[in-house]
């Protein structure tokens, strides 16, 4: 109950800040009613703090648990632990370790995952972050291309032209995944055995093996 009072007067004072805002002043100044207000703008944001302290209560919250459960026999985990301590039972306590640990972790995930419910602005910075990741795994394709693009000659590669290799084209179209940057193509087009790339459209493929 401590600790629920003490969230309550908390959450009471960030609800007074966040309704003096101006940005609540202007959903006031737009009509809006005071239940939309406070439910869908201040209600929000004030809980953004709120949340940071609610892992750190529960698992407070798990650790009384030891003193109630030791000193008024009440059986739980926390007494399991306290007895495996007590008996040397290695692997009791290890197990209570992991699923004290893993419940603490777990609860953190959940934690980030209510974070980007509630805050629009996170939702936004992992998107964010998921461009970065895309930025670096383009990059690391560029370097494998290039590389790629070194090792090619003119005695090793073939340049396809829409006017003499159309049947050509379109078979590598047809039968494989352009994205992966290797292509299979069928002997009866005939490709020297020392062609190991193909170049179409600019982009260079290497050749995996002859089909038939």
């Amino acid at each position: 109950m401590g600790g629920f009072s003490s969230m309550t007067y908390y959450m009471r004072n960030e609800m007074v800040e966040v309704l003096q805002q101006d940005y609540i002043k202007t959903a006031r100044s737009k009509g809006l009613s005071e239940s939309a207000i406070i439910f869908k703008h201040s209600f929000r944001n004030a809980s953004i703090p709120i949340l940071s302290i609610i892992v750190p209560s529960i698992l407070g919250l798990i650790s009384s648990s030891f003193i109630i459960e030791t000193f008024f026999s009440v059986p739980g985990t926390a007494s399991l632990l306290v007895a495996a301590i007590q008996r040397n039972e290695v692997n009791m306590l290890a197990f209570q370790v992991l699923f004290f640990s893993s419940l603490g972790f777990l609860l953190q995930i959940l934690l980030d995952f209510i974070y980007t419910l509630v805050d629009p602005r996170i939702r936004l910075a992992e998107a964010n972050s998921f461009i970065f990741i895309r930025w670096i795994h383009n990059s690391i394709v560029r370097n494998k291309t290039k590389k790629l693009w070194a090792l090619v000659n003119e005695t090793n590669a073939y340049v396809l032209s829409k006017d003499k290799d159309q049947s050509l084209i379109d078979s590598i179209k047809d039968n494989n995944d352009l994205s992966k940057h290797k292509v299979v193509v069928d002997k009866k087009f005939g490709l020297p055995t020392n062609i190991e790339y193909l170049i179409l459209e600019g982009r260079l493929y290497k050749l995996e093996k002859a089909l038939g």
